[in-house]
């Protein structure tokens, strides 16, 4: 006892110094991400169930490819968002550009279109034309794609 009153403010500071080490730990680990981690932070669960296998993905981009309008393709899969990234000449229409949806939808089996999300993204070569780029989403529970409202030309 005649230690503790001997030595209060050192073992105070020390109490104190404890405490905001531990603080100060648990503030970082909740405010610094760990690149390490989930970036889905468990959006994808049963995506094991429902594979989409690279061999799909290349058979979407020669579909599109195969389209004499498309000048490149491509597709990225993030959490349960399906993302295809179309460039087109600058003599494309918005309508040539919409039927791409159906075609990047074909290869896909109705599982995996009923799990997944899809966004398809349609942009000119020339990034100053107003018509574009026209983008698409699918929602999983929807048949076909919902796309942005035509933009005006000038």
């Amino acid at each position: 006892m005649k230690f503790i009153k001997q030595y209060k403010m050192t073992l105070a500071a020390i109490l104190v110094f404890i405490i905001l080490v531990v603080a100060g730990h648990f503030a970082y680990s909740l405010l610094v991400t760990n690149n390490e981690s989930d970036i889905c932070y468990g959006r994808d669960e049963g995506k094991d169930l429902h594979p989409i296998a690279s061999e799909t993905y290349q058979k979407v981009k020669e579909s599109l490819e195969n389209q004499k309008f498309v000048s490149s393709v491509s597709t990225d899969e993030k959490c349960l968002l399906v993302k295809v990234s179309v460039t087109v000449s600058n003599d494309a229409t918005t309508d040539q550009a919409k039927s791409l949806g159906k075609l990047v939808l074909d290869e896909f089996t109705d599982d995996q279109k009923s799990f997944y999300d899809f966004q398809l993204i349609v942009s000119k070569e020339d990034k100053e034309k107003t018509d574009f780029p026209v983008i698409a989403s699918k929602h999983k529970t929807s048949s076909e794609f919902v796309w942005t409202k035509d933009r005006v030309t000038e």
